[in-house]
């Protein structure tokens, strides 16, 4: 670490993964006093899905190279890593017509569904007993939600026809709280961050780094172009992370056809401050970038492997998330992103 640069932690934790969810009416039966990312994360949708042994066999009988799910309780790289392909797989079952309400793929959606109306509930609510138990977050975080009407929805999660079908079981939880909160479940959600990222510099590259992949586009007129995936870094090094989404954008900074300094928009799946800097002391594969000057290891790193003058912008993918929808309807007060994490942008 250089002598002029110092780390920077966050004041409060704003993020909803670890949210206490409340006991409120019609939560459903065991759920009430666990955290929201025990639920509605890539790893803990795959432990739910592979904990029936039937839906597992189902799985496999359509995905048939689906992972086995590490045994250890843990949370660990390696179950975020073999759980990638479960939503997917969840919504692929939930496809075909015609299929029962009441079947077991079909159960589980709704469940998950009802969980999310149950997560913006808490929040938007803010119950005594849940704010005293997040003493971290300010009275003004718990305002600024309590004020949310329009919350936009993303995330690889939510795609296909397990996004429909969570979207309509939040909403139906929150309508029966008499909730003023409607959810709006994005076009193509899996890229709403990345929409974000091209969308806040316009023209240039633009980059979603996940926990899981990275996506990439060149973006013209505040959308990106054509998009494709690279795995995200893993647990490495903070030199190491940086490397790898320099090489990640590499290709379009080296073909994009704009003068120097090429904009390179990218939305990260970790806090960072007003300035773009990663907070130290974080979880997740871009935690270490708050060990180093992460806008300034990257525009060196970008350049190195292009030979062209860059420009970087960091920023939250909660807050990128939020950035895409507003582009969209100017009127959505937050967004809410269900991937390998949840993230979360409020205007």
């Amino acid at each position: 670490m250089s002598a002029e640069f110092a780390r920077r932690w966050l004041r409060f934790t704003p993020s909803l993964n670890r949210m206490i969810l409340a006991d409120l009416p019609g939560a459903p039966a065991g759920v009430a006093g666990t955290r929201a990312n025990d639920w509605l994360t890539t790893w803990s949708i795959a432990r739910h899905l592979a904990a029936d042994a039937d839906l597992l066999e189902e799985t496999r009988g359509i995905r048939p190279g689906l992972a086995t799910l590490p045994s250890a309780p843990e949370v660990t790289a390696e179950l975020m890593d073999a759980a990638i392909d479960y939503p997917a797989a969840l919504d692929a079952l939930l496809a075909p017509s015609g299929r029962p309400r009441t079947d077991p793929a079909s159960a589980l959606a709704r469940r998950l569904g009802t969980i999310l109306g149950l997560l913006l509930a808490t929040v938007t609510i803010g119950p005594e007993e849940t704010r005293r138990a997040h003493g971290e977050w300010p009275a003004q975080h718990w305002e600024r939600w309590a004020a949310v009407r329009r919350i936009a929805l993303g995330g690889g999660v939510l795609r296909g026809r397990l996004g429909v079908v969570m979207t309509d079981s939040a909403s139906r939880f929150l309508a029966d709280l008499a909730s003023p909160a409607r959810l709006v479940l994005v076009d193509d959600p899996r890229f709403l961050v990345l929409r974000g990222a091209a969308h806040r510099i316009g023209e240039g590259v633009a980059l979603d780094c996940g926990g899981s992949t990275i996506k990439r586009a060149v973006a013209h007129r505040g959308r990106p172009g054509d998009i494709d995936t690279v795995p995200a870094p893993g647990r490495v090094a903070a030199e190491e992370v940086i490397e790898t989404i320099a090489v990640s954008a590499a290709p379009l900074i080296a073909t994009w056809p704009g003068p120097d300094p090429v904009p390179l928009s990218v939305a990260i799946a970790t806090y960072v401050d007003p300035d773009g800097q990663p907070y130290a002391d974080q979880l997740g594969p871009y935690a270490p970038l708050g060990n180093l000057d992460a806008p300034a290891a990257l525009r060196a790193a970008s350049t190195r492997h292009t030979d062209r003058a860059v420009e970087v912008l960091l920023a939250h993918d909660g807050a990128s998330a939020l950035s895409g929808a507003r582009a969209e309807a100017p009127d959505t007060d937050a967004a809410v992103v269900l991937g390998t994490a949840l993230g979360s942008g409020l205007a």
